[in-house]
């Protein structure tokens, strides 16, 4: 199995750009599966963006940004799920299947292999979709040097 993706961590980047509906079924399915119960119920926060300027590569705060948090356990294992954004929802979603990646209960063994497959095939799908729109970027591209030897040609 990939080492990246035996837990949460692995897909959390992938996670982050799926749209809710995506994660909805899953969210349902475990539920079905499980007791799931909230520790604190979703909701808003703000936290610090934290970001590093390129010449000296130095840290800096840029800002506070909106985040929905939700902490939950399923079956008694506790799940925390974060997303930036207003959405309850889906922070309520990835608690959920953080719980399910922590908990080592037999019955979630299939569902945590069907997510992984899942998730590597989205992970694939995001991956293509977003070299197609480098692609287009990259054609759009102007080369200012080019253009400079152009102009003294002409002159």
């Amino acid at each position: 199995m990939d080492q990246k993706h035996t837990r949460m961590g692995g897909y959390t980047a992938v996670i982050a750009e799926m749209r809710v509906e995506a994660l909805r079924p899953w969210g349902s399915h475990i539920a079905q599966m499980g007791r799931v119960e909230d520790v604190n119920e979703a909701s808003l926060g703000m936290v610090m963006m934290r970001a590093q300027e390129s010449v000296q590569h130095q840290v800096f705060n840029a800002g506070e940004t909106l985040i929905s948090e939700a902490t939950l356990t399923v079956d008694g294992v506790v799940g925390y799920g974060a997303v930036m954004g207003n959405a309850l929802e889906k922070a309520r979603i990835i608690a959920m299947l953080d719980a399910v990646h922590h908990n080592m209960e037999l019955k979630w063994n299939d569902f945590r292999e069907q997510f992984r497959i899942w998730v590597a095939k989205q992970e694939k799908d995001l991956l293509e979709h977003r070299q197609a729109d480098f692609a287009l970027i990259e054609r759009t591209k102007v080369d200012f040097q080019l253009m400079d030897a152009e102009e003294e040609e002409e002159a």
